[in-house]
């Protein structure tokens, strides 16, 4: 399991970084033709050692990761809450657990309260939190935001370990790792 939320976390942790804050484009890639719009206007251009550098602050940002800091998460969420089905006294303390964890390490972080009611196969009506920490982007000119989400919840009679417990562990990793750096857009991290 710890190689299967490694790499969920590097995947996410290769999107991000690969949606720079400015794209670089190689000299032979300009189109030559003059023309009156700027097409290229976000665009610059990197040499190796731009290159480098990125490669190098990806690897710092993946070194962080570590059996430790996922054991942590996951060992909380399953042994100590335990049961996380929707509306019950675990998912409360799922969904207070998560928001501390944003709070620690620095986001800014909100409940999103609601309620729906059930179908035929689940009847009631149920209520929980949704739980958003937002790392805020440098670029005020920017309104684009990224999103890093799982579900919190479980099926009933179940720790959902790995549906979903694998899933907050990979947002709340990414969040504790993110949050060190300061990134063009801005990061939310959403458990539901």
């Amino acid at each position: 399991m710890r190689r299967k939320i490694i790499g969920f976390f590097v995947c996410m942790l290769v999107i991000v970084t690969t949606i720079p804050a400015v794209t670089c484009i190689d000299n032979d890639d300009l189109n030559t033709t003059p023309s009156s719009s700027n097409q290229h206007s976000s665009f610059v251009i990197c040499n190796d050692i731009q290159t480098q550098s990125i490669n190098l602050k990806i690897q710092e940002i993946i070194e962080k990761i570590n059996e430790t800091l996922i054991r942590n998460f996951l060992e909380y969420l399953v042994l100590e809450i335990g049961n996380r089905y929707t509306g019950t006294d675990g998912c409360k303390k799922a969904a207070n657990y998560i928001y501390q964890q944003f709070e620690n390490i620095g986001l800014q972080s909100k409940y999103q309260n609601w309620s729906s009611r059930g179908n035929n196969l689940f009847a009631g009506v149920f209520t929980s939190q949704n739980v958003i920490g937002t790392h805020q982007g440098i670029d005020p000119n920017s309104d684009e935001i990224i999103i890093f989400n799982a579900h919190y919840d479980t099926a009933k009679e179940t720790v959902g370990a790995v549906d979903d417990g694998s899933g907050i562990v990979s947002v709340l990793a990414a969040a504790y790792v993110l949050s060190q750096y300061n990134f063009k857009r801005t990061m939310e991290f959403v458990a539901f």
